[in-house]
């Protein structure tokens, strides 16, 4: 996050975005280390409890203020695909 705010604050860019090559991995990796479990004992997705809203609002934070963008987002998405998702 601090390297973002820097290159955010020397560019105007966002300094950070996640690939979405692997899915769901970065939504995952994030709620974890905010303490969500993501996938209980019978193998089914549980993301509603407060380390997936946590990982949530500290992505969201971030964004707001610039730091953190979309993959979607990025001039290299083009801007079809961001004119469809948005």
């Amino acid at each position: 996050m601090e390297y973002s705010k820097l290159i955010y604050e020397d560019t105007g860019k966002s300094g950070f975005s996640y690939d979405t090559s692997y899915a769901d991995d970065a939504f995952k990796n994030l709620s974890q280390q905010y303490g969500s479990i993501f996938i209980d004992e019978e193998g089914n997705i549980d993301i509603d409890n407060e380390g997936s809203r946590k990982a949530l609002t500290f992505y969201k934070q971030n964004m707001d203020n610039g730091y953190f963008t979309l993959p979607v987002l990025m001039p290299s998405a083009g801007e079809i695909i961001a004119a469809a998702v948005l």
